[in-house]
């Protein structure tokens, strides 16, 4: 297979590109929606990950400090 008969295959039918339809715009603002929901989802996540390095940063460096720790 080479690379110029998949690009017929990747291109999008002339229908739905030019289309202006109200199912085409439903998909779109679908689509925009659903990627939307990933990137706050993933960005939770991140901000998660950082509050809990943050939170064990502090718990380490309580321990460290603290005189009864050590025996």
């Amino acid at each position: 297979m080479s690379l110029s008969s998949l690009a017929s295959f990747l291109i999008a039918c002339p229908a739905c590109l030019g289309a202006d339809d109200a199912s085409t715009t439903a998909a779109n603002f679908a689509i925009g929606f659903m990627l939307v929901v990933v990137v706050v989802i993933l960005g939770s996540l991140l901000a998660f990950i950082k509050y809990l390095s943050k939170r064990s940063r502090e718990f380490g460096s309580d321990l460290s400090s603290d005189p009864s720790s050590k025996s």
